[in-house]
């Protein structure tokens, strides 16, 4: 079979699931966004990978501005287009779309919806209700918009032939919308365990606790708690040290004057063997997510988080499907976004404080790791569900 996976963010698990398509013997073409600002994952060739995989970059020399609705719909229908003339180039028996924008994947979806060709949706995101949360500032006068984005959301669903979420969290919304039941399902994301294998501390930090944020830190995220936790006097005592790995929003706030601090490190995103080195020179990794984030967001970096086998404190609702990964296993502390930020603070001091609890939650992280990352079950999984559509069509 012929696939495209078309993940215009670049992120792990995609990366992951093109590589072991093409092990299974498919001939696989993964593409993503280099215009977009984020992690990677292992988006580029590697010695080791099948023939039949390709790794394309799509970019229009124009970076993805994400906060300016003009600027942000030029760019959707702009990659949009291009994306459309690599499917056809490329010619698929099957397309998986993963993190792709709303309006760009709605008029991508529209277009494969009129030739026939399938399309598998991995729902990474209720993208709509999240772009809707930030017209909600504008009152009543926002609910024509948020609707129409609820509408472009909805018909992506419907024209799917197969639609992979990485929550049951979405379960209850998909049925809202009066989706075919029969087409859903659940895989969780996952991060390969080759990817941040656990390694020695460098020597780069000798006196220094380092609390590290690595991923997107935007609007559903809460760059505060970071810099309260760089403020507290007790974390500051024990030498402590926030290493935020980002770029975009949440870390231009952080650049402010007024917010800079001595022990709070700034650092673009890295390649992944220099985030897996800085992974172990942590001694808690740290997540953040506002509450109204919390039904329609899944924090994956904490997947990369298990899988590199370190302490995990997580301010997410408890409802959270990560959130009841780690209070399973007990991998992590999970604060509710409820609580106060004292109270965020203390759950990283008090793992950071005692070395028998981080031994333990090491433990619990690499074991579930090690017991759930599987990229050649994953691909399997996928490959039901694009056998199953294909038979479905050609019947």
């Amino acid at each position: 079979m012929r696939i495209v996976v078309l993940d215009y963010a670049g992120h792990i698990p995609q990366a992951d699931l093109a590589r072991n398509l093409a092990k299974l013997g498919h001939t696989v073409r993964h593409m993503y966004c280099s215009d977009y600002v984020s992690g990677r994952g292992a988006v580029e060739r590697e010695v080791g990978d099948p023939k039949d995989i390709e790794f394309l970059n799509i970019s229009i020399k124009k970076d993805f501005n994400r906060y300016n609705p003009i600027e942000r719909i030029k760019h959707e229908f702009a990659i949009s287009d291009v994306f459309w003339a690599k499917i056809q180039e490329f010619n698929p028996d099957h397309t998986i779309f993963s993190n792709v924008p709303l309006i760009a994947m709605s008029r991508l979806a529209k277009r494969m919806q009129r030739t026939h060709r399938p399309y598998l949706f991995w729902w990474q995101d209720v993208y709509s209700i999240a772009m809707g949360n930030a017209f909600k500032k504008f009152g009543p006068l926002s609910w024509p918009i948020r609707q129409s984005l609820i509408s472009l959301e909805k018909n992506i669903l419907k024209g799917a032939q197969s639609v992979v979420a990485i929550s049951p969290n979405f379960e209850p919304i998909y049925r809202s919308w009066k989706q075919d039941i029969k087409k859903f399902s659940m895989y969780p994301n996952w991060t390969p365990i080759t990817l941040f294998p656990n390694q020695k501390p460098s020597n780069e930090h000798p006196h220094k606790k380092l609390a590290v944020y690595a991923g997107t830190l935007g609007l559903k995220h809460r760059p505060e708690l970071l810099l309260h936790l760089a403020d507290d006097p007790e974390f500051k005592k024990i030498g402590g040290e926030v290493v935020v790995v980002s770029q975009g929003y949440g870390r231009e706030l952080l650049e402010k004057p007024e917010n800079k601090r001595e022990n709070i490190d700034l650092k673009d995103f890295l390649p992944i063997p220099e985030l897996a080195q800085l992974f172990s020179d942590a001694s808690v990794l740290l997540a953040v997510l506002e509450p109204e984030a919390s039904t329609f967001s899944v924090p994956s970096k904490i997947m990369s988080y298990l899988s590199a086998g370190k302490p995990i404190v997580a301010s997410i609702d408890p409802r959270n499907a990560s959130a009841a990964i780690l209070n399973a296993t007990g991998a992590g502390f999970v604060v509710s976004p409820d609580s106060s930020a004292d109270d965020f603070s203390g759950a990283v001091i008090k793992v950071i404080s005692n070395e028998q609890l981080q031994i333990s939650m090491c433990e619990a992280s690499t074991n579930y790791s090690r017991e759930n990352f599987d990229g050649t079950k994953a691909a399997i999984f996928f490959m039901q569900r694009l056998q199953a559509s294909v038979d479905a069509t050609t019947f």
